[in-house]
């Protein structure tokens, strides 16, 4: 990981050019040609599952997640959900899923020295968002979840992976993602703590009124009297004051290019939103 610091303004960038020069390398992907957004569509990724690879082939499938995921992990929230995709594969490597791997190291090859910003004189207050994309795998129904938290105007924690219910309504699978968001941003308030950076009540951002009202009522209802007893972790963390949730218009929800394959302009806009320069 390469950590370059401005003196002028004191902001900090973290990235991976080196690293991801060395994975385009290693796939044979130095002279591709570069495209603007990472993720294939959905339909073209599920449909093309018949179709199995050898044991060579499914090794070096392997292989290419591993690179993929240790950059989307470490500096590449952008690149999260179209890895977090591709991995659900790791088993049974599939055609489809392979050329889901050519695109992530297509779009690596023209954003490479890509990195995350956080800015001196940035927002110190933890920010947080959370979203669901509902139904979206074809053969579990289940729903893929994301969270984003922004500290110093940069993410500091992401992840996009699917819930591990099957979600029976999409203001359910927002309230399941604002929950295990809730979990995360517990944890990152207790590290902030131990280093002697108090936080004040952390905002959690979800784009679904009806998530935002069964956070609300702390009653039991015959409409959500089936989620999990887990999920519900979040009311007793807004009851204490660590965090309240509040809506935020669907095209401000930071969280959603985690979540599903978004149209260019909608990703480059969130992309440069959450830090990324």
């Amino acid at each position: 990981m390469e950590i370059n610091r401005n003196k002028k303004t004191g902001d900090i960038t973290i990235k991976q050019e080196q690293y991801i020069k060395r994975v385009l390398e290693k796939f044979r992907m130095t002279e591709s040609k570069a495209v603007t957004t990472p993720a294939v569509a959905k339909e073209y990724l599920e449909n093309a599952q018949e179709e199995q690879f050898s044991e060579k082939s499914s090794t070096e499938f392997r292989s290419a997640v591993g690179s993929l995921m240790f950059t989307a992990v470490a500096t590449r929230p952008d690149i999260m959900f179209a890895v977090s995709s591709v991995s659900r594969f790791m088993a049974k490597p599939t055609a489809g899923a392979w050329q889901q791997i050519k695109r992530i190291l297509r779009y690596l090859k023209g954003t490479t020295s890509m990195g995350i910003t956080y800015r001196a004189n940035g927002n110190q207050e933890l920010i947080a968002y959370s979203d669901a994309d509902y139904a979206n795998c074809v053969q579990t129904r289940k729903s893929t979840s994301g969270l984003v938290l922004i500290l110093a105007n940069g993410p500091v924690v992401w992840t996009s992976q699917q819930q591990q219910i099957v979600a029976r309504s999409t203001t359910e699978a927002e309230y399941v993602a604002a929950a295990e968001a809730t979990k995360q941003v517990l944890w990152l308030r207790n590290l902030l703590k131990s280093i002697d950076i108090d936080q004040s009540t952390t905002t959690l951002y979800v784009d679904n009124q009806g998530a935002l009202k069964i956070v609300e009522n702390q009653e039991h209802h015959r409409r959500t009297k089936h989620i999990d007893v887990r999920y519900h972790l979040i009311r007793d963390h807004t009851m204490k004051k660590d965090i309240t949730v509040d809506y935020v218009p669907s095209e401000e929800q930071l969280a959603d290019i985690l979540t599903k394959r978004l149209p260019r302009d909608t990703f480059t806009r969130l992309r440069s939103q959450l830090g990324m320069t």
